[in-house]
């Protein structure tokens, strides 16, 4: 439940921040100890790092809470991504017969990228609530419900 909690604080402070309505960011000090240092619990949350790091790329000149926002959540992801990286190398399509599947398997991370980036960066949440319904149908037709 803390882990949801967390994200949810996370999300929400991104969304405030997209849309300028936060100017301060000490909602980010819940989330340190009485030493001024990140909390340990935080590390185990994976998600919530996540969304943390992707938080602490919207710091503008002067908010230090986020510059040490992204060294912490840096510091802790990094080796998790190389782990996971070379298990997924090891795990995905690997041998030479395989080579459309891992054509496809890029341009469905690529699209799939994009989709995520353009969803968090453009979209009002009524847009964004029918671009969910679209994709959910997963229907050419659902593209005419769509704004321009």
């Amino acid at each position: 439940m803390r882990h949801k909690m967390m994200i949810m604080i996370v999300i929400s402070i991104l969304s405030l921040c997209n849309f300028d309505y936060l100017d301060n960011m000490d909602v980010f000090r819940k989330f340190k100890d009485s030493h001024g240092n990140f909390k340990a619990s935080l590390v185990g949350d994976v998600r919530g790092m996540l969304r943390l790091y992707e938080a602490a790329h919207l710091r503008v000149d002067g908010e230090t809470i986020l510059d040490e926002a992204l060294a912490f959540t840096t510091t802790y992801l990094e080796p998790m991504a190389t782990q996971f990286s070379s298990q997924l190398v090891v795990g995905v399509y690997f041998e030479p017969g395989y080579g459309l599947a891992r054509r496809i398997l890029t341009k469905v991370i690529a699209i799939s990228s994009i989709i995520d980036e353009i969803y968090d960066a453009y979209g009002t949440i009524e847009e964004l609530e029918l671009f969910i319904i679209a994709i959910e149908r997963w229907d050419i037709s659902a593209i005419d419900q769509l704004p321009a």
